[in-house]
């Protein structure tokens, strides 16, 4: 990321020195630590609050320990060492990573895993403040320039679900487990301080509806609530064994328009991409990758150029990738994780030009919804963005909780305002295609 030259920089505004206590910018000299003072400062062994509770930090999954495995859910690929080597390997720029071990009586009994990232509140909201208007998108704009955070982050800011921690031990209320990630989350940005790196934001991300209780104890704890959009999420129904059975379960309004969704790719050929296709796609992949990103309507980084090549050649049968040719130059792609029960729709491009004359992204909504059905998927998790088109295709909203807090006192209290000022206004409608049964 490149940062102006301190002769660029104005005078700050009355408003911008009001409320510099909102953000900490990063010295220029401090960048990460060296593996080795890393190594040092972060795996020291960390005191809970609960009697008998302690944990320990790393800050690469090469000094984490078998404990990592054992604590690991055997049901979500999202916390298991090959992904999260993947992540680490393939990391957007200037991100790291720390790794929660938790211990009850000596015994791994849960993990967190977390992000630090540099959060620039303008950059990320870039494409979402073009469409404001007026006085409004003014003051917007002038508040989300004040916000450059290191962000700490309980979760993977890749990923849409709760993908942040876990716990195997019984009788574990859900506010012991709010304070345990409390605790762990403070060990961490301090050990992060200790390196240089001042973390500002603390956030618990993608809380799972059954987790409430997480929930209502950090929001005692001064987190303040910070809603993403929802996760949209296609439940395949045990009835569903082709594709055909899916468009056969539409009422005939969305049927018809899928039908008519399929003949607009005349031209367009989809094949799924070997991992030696990956490696010779690559760039392509990057390029329209970033075309679609570009117009998020927030975007926190920017995907590692290999990271789709990592991931193929770490996960040949579970990670598929697909793509769309035009007179064999790709022109779209997509990708889809099996992660146990559940197929996910990771990250994918196209070219906008070609987008409304052949529709396709609505085709690629159906063909990932084919491809979890054929699979014998349980469900299809096409997570954040575009809830209405996605809805069209029969995924509902699941609503995940975010909890959010600033480490300097007043500006914590000043945050859920800032957060209701910056958050993006999105109105949708939920569509319903199935017939009602």
């Amino acid at each position: 990321m490149k940062h102006p030259a301190p002769e660029a920089v104005s005078k700050p505004c009355a408003i911008q020195s009001a409320l510099s206590f909102l953000y900490a910018p990063v010295a220029e000299t401090a960048g990460l630590c060296r593996r080795s003072a890393t190594a040092r400062s972060l795996e020291n062994e960390v005191a809970l609050p609960l009697p008998g509770w302690t944990a320990r930090v790393f800050s690469s999954l090469e000094q984490t320990p078998e404990d990592w495995d054992l604590a690991a859910p055997s049901d979500d690929i999202f916390l298991q060492r090959n992904y999260l080597t993947v992540m680490e390997q393939c990391a957007p720029e200037g991100m790291a990573f720390a790794y929660v071990v938790f211990y009850k009586q000596a015994r791994p009994v849960g993990l967190a895993y977390a992000q630090l990232l540099d959060l620039r509140i303008k950059k990320s909201l870039e494409s979402g403040l073009q469409a404001e208007r007026g006085w409004f998108k003014q003051i917007k704009s002038v508040l989300a320039g004040l916000g450059r955070f290191q962000l700490l982050v309980c979760g993977n800011m890749l990923l849409t679900g709760a993908h942040g921690f876990h716990f195997s031990v019984e009788g574990l209320r859900e506010d012991q487990t709010a304070r345990l990630l409390d605790s762990a989350m403070e060990a961490v940005s301090e050990r992060f301080r200790c390196c240089g790196r001042k973390v500002d934001l603390a956030m618990v991300k993608d809380i799972s509806p059954c987790c409430k209780g997480v929930s209502e104890q950090l929001s005692r704890m001064r987190f303040s609530e910070f809603s993403f959009q929802p996760n949209m999420i296609l439940h395949i129904q045990p009835s569903w064994q082709r594709f055909d059975d899916y468009l056969e379960a539409m009422s005939s309004k969305y049927r018809v328009r899928a039908r008519r969704a399929f003949k607009k790719m005349d031209g367009i050929t989809r094949r799924e991409l070997t991992e030696k296709m990956v490696v010779l796609e690559e760039a392509a992949m990057y390029e329209l990758y970033c075309e679609v990103a570009s117009h998020a309507d927030f975007n926190a980084f920017d995907l590692h150029p290999g990271y789709f090549t990592a991931l193929k050649q770490a996960f040949p049968q579970h990670f598929r990738v697909f793509g769309y040719y035009q007179n064999d130059e790709l022109v779209g792609f997509c990708t889809t994780m099996r992660n146990g029960h559940s197929m996910e729709a990771h990250f994918l491009g196209f070219r906008n030009a070609l987008n409304a004359s052949h529709q396709l992204y609505l085709n690629m909504l159906y063909d990932m919804a084919k491809t979890a059905i054929e699979s014998g998927a349980s469900e299809l998790v096409f997570a954040r963005t575009a809830m209405e088109i996605k809805s069209s295709v029969g995924a509902e909203p699941q609503q995940l909780d975010c909890r959010l807090r600033h480490y300097h006192g007043p500006s914590n209290r000043l945050m859920p305002f800032f957060i209701r000022l910056l958050e993006p206004s999105v109105q949708w409608v939920q569509r319903h295609p199935f017939r009602a049964e």
